[in-house]
């Protein structure tokens, strides 16, 4: 198959709405990483943007469960390698990012300057506790740990789906609910997000059923959006609202999705951004602080000027994405490297 065939077989396999539902929170991460990186905001001020990493991994969890599902039934022992190679790769480019921070002592102005020979003395604390002082790229390490054991989560639903499922479920959510759970470690408190995004995804596979249909009309789903939003924000600190909290965010994101998703030059390039969401993970950080260590030099206070800073990344972050997008159309070279260690 030419490379541009394969291209469009696998662009109309994909679900556009949840790419655009991705690339609303590559939007949102970048306005999160703007205001921590650049802006004198305090942590009250990011409260209503929290929910940005724990939407990543629960829609990660979710394609998993849904999309995933179909592929684990037909071949079970293909789709759990490709499952954990991906997650291996995840963990891969987590470590060699935070290395190369260590190294360089170039990252977040907040995080711990350390030298690149103790990275290792603090393992424990970077891959099992998931301090915020001790890392960076964080979404990486959980949402590569939940591919990694999704085969085995897999495997145990294939004997008894729907009860399985509704079991794994609540265990997550009760443990979410677990202030004693949840505080001893930041990247268990993720994984249970994701987790519940996984056997979401799997419950309405199962009913097949769409995972929003509300059908209430754009105005009802941004109101909607917004208490979610708020629910995520006022009731954080509990894991288990936290998550249900995203449920609404992500569905009520994605019944607008089918709405604007690609009826707007707007709506394609959000989308593009979600078929890229990875490497505009990763390219956002390094462009914010590049802006910010050679352009700013300093923290501003919120306003205008940082809202200036959102707009310029997000439109460099797409102009990276056309470009990367066009050159995978035309140089198998660039496609197969891009495969190799984004997918």
């Amino acid at each position: 198959m030419r490379l541009r065939d394969r291209y469009v077989a696998e662009a109309r396999q994909r679900d556009s709405a949840f790419d655009f539902v991705k690339g609303v929170l590559v939007l949102l991460m970048i306005v999160y990483h703007v205001m921590s990186i650049m802006s004198t905001a305090s942590p009250a001020q990011f409260r209503y943007i929290r929910f940005i990493s724990g939407a990543f991994i629960f829609v990660s969890g979710f394609i998993i469960g849904c999309y995933f599902w179909p592929a684990f039934q037909r071949q079970p022992g293909m789709a759990s390698l490709r499952l954990v190679v991906r997650g291996v790769k995840l963990l891969a480019i987590f470590t060699a990012l935070n290395i190369l921070i260590y190294a360089t002592g170039v990252g977040n102005i907040d995080k711990m300057k350390l030298a690149s020979g103790s990275y290792w003395l603090h393992a424990s604390s970077i891959y099992l506790i998931g301090k915020d002082k001790t890392s960076s790229f964080f979404i990486l390490l959980p949402i590569g740990y939940l591919l990694i054991v999704a085969p085995f989560l897999l495997y145990m639903i294939s004997f008894s789906r729907k009860p399985i499922a509704l079991l794994l479920l609540a265990v997550a959510l009760v443990a979410a609910a677990i202030p004693a759970v949840t505080e001893q470690s930041a990247v268990l408190e993720i994984l249970l997000t994701g987790t519940a995004g996984l056997t979401t995804g799997l419950l309405i596979n199962f009913e097949n059923a769409a995972f929003s249909d509300a059908g209430i009309g754009p105005l009802l789903s941004l109101a909607g959006l917004t208490l979610a939003v708020w629910l995520t924000g006022r009731y954080g600190d509990n894991t288990a609202i936290y998550t249900i909290g995203i449920v609404f965010v992500i569905g009520l994101l994605y019944d607008l999705a089918k709405t604007v998703s690609a009826n707007t030059q707007l709506g394609r390039w959000t989308i593009l951004l979600g078929r890229y969401s990875l490497i505009s993970y990763i390219a956002q950080i390094a462009l914010i602080q590049a802006v910010y260590r050679f352009v700013v030099m300093r923290r501003l206070p919120l306003g205008f000027p940082i809202a200036v800073y959102c707009v310029m990344v997000a439109a460099v972050l797409v102009a990276m994405c056309l470009l990367l997008e066009l050159t995978r159309l035309h140089s198998t070279a660039v496609d197969r490297s891009y495969r190799a260690i984004f997918s």
